[in-house]
C-alpha cells in the first residue's frame, strides 16, 4: 500500500524507504559472518574431544554443500514450474543502456567447476569473512576449534580463549537480536519500494507477488522438508 500510495518518479519519500531497506541488508550481511564463526567455534571447543571435532566438522560442511545443491535445483524447479519473472520485461527495461565492456566483463566471470571448488576453500582469513565465504568461515572455524583442543591441555594461557569466545558469542547474538526485531519494518519498506518501481507495469507487479509467494514455498520446502531429511540421515 505504500508503495501505491508514494508511487511517483523522484518521489523522496520512496527514498527514505529504500534506505531503509538497504540499511537493513547490510546490517543483516554484516553479521554473517561473525555469527558463523562464533557459532562453529563455540560449539566445536565445548565437546573438547579432537577426533570427534573433526567428523563434525567434516560432515558439517559436506551438508551444508549437498544442502546448498539442493537449495539451487529445487529454486530451479520452482521457477521453471511458475514461470515467475515472465511479463516482467519492464524490470530490464535499461538493459540497452548496458555498455559492451560491462556485459563483456559479466561472461569473463564463468569459470570452470574445479575453479568453483577451489574457491570455497579459505585463501585469506579476513578476506573470506569480508566475503562471506560460508564454506570457507566453517573450514577456518573447525580448525581454530580443533587447534585450540589440542593445545588448552597443555597451555595455560590459551585456556581463557575460550572464555572470550563465548563473551563475543553472547554480544554478537546480542546486536543481531536488535537487528532481527527491525525486520518487519525493513521487509514494508523494500516491498513498497518495490511495489513502486514496478506499479506502471501490471504484469511486472503481478509477477512481484508471484515471486514473494514462490520465496515462501521454497523457503518452506527447505527449511521443513529437505532440512528435515538431512537432519536425520546427517
Amino acid at each position: 500500500m505504500l508503495g501505491i500510495v508514494f508511487a511517483s518518479e523522484n518521489n523522496s519519500y520512496m527514498t527514505w524507504l529504500a534506505l531503509i531497506g538497504d540499511i537493513y541488508v547490510n546490517l543483516i550481511t554484516a553479521l554473517v559472518a561473525p555469527v558463523i564463526l562464533v557459532s562453529v567455534i563455540s560449539g566445536l571447543i565445548q565437546l573438547n574431544d579432537k577426533e570427534k571435532m573433526k567428523r563434525i566438522g567434516t560432515k558439517s560442511v559436506f551438508w551444508l554443500l549437498v544442502s546448498s545443491a539442493i537449495a539451487i535445483v529445487v529454486t530451479i524447479v520452482f521457477g521453471m514450474a511458475t514461470q515467475v519473472g515472465k511479463g516482467a520485461q519492464a524490470v530490464f527495461a535499461d538493459i540497452a543502456g548496458v555498455s559492451s565492456t560491462t556485459l563483456d566483463a559479466y561472461k569473463e566471470m564463468g569459470t570452470s567447476f574445479d575453479k568453483i571448488i577451489l574457491n570455497l576453500f579459505p585463501t585469506n582469513v579476513f578476506g573470506d569473512l569480508a566475503a562471506d565465504n560460508v564454506v570457507a568461515i566453517i573450514i577456518i572455524a573447525v580448525a581454530i576449534a580443533v587447534a585450540y583442543v589440542s593445545v588448552a591441555s597443555d597451555e595455560d594461557k590459551v585456556k581463557p580463549f575460550k572464555s572470550i569466545i563465548e563473551a563475543v558469542k553472547k554480544i554478537i547474538f546480542r546486536i543481531l537480536s536488535y537487528v532481527i526485531d527491525l525486520t518487519p519494518y525493513a521487509v514494508l519498506c523494500l516491498t513498497a519500494v518495490s511495489a513502486s518501481q514496478l506499479l506502471s507495469d501490471k504484469d511486472a507487479l503481478v509477477q512481484l507477488i508471484l515471486l514473494v509467494a514462490v520465496v515462501y514455498v521454497v523457503c518452506f520446502v527447505q527449511a521443513y522438508v529437505v532440512n528435515a531429511f538431512i537432519l536425520k540421515f546427517a
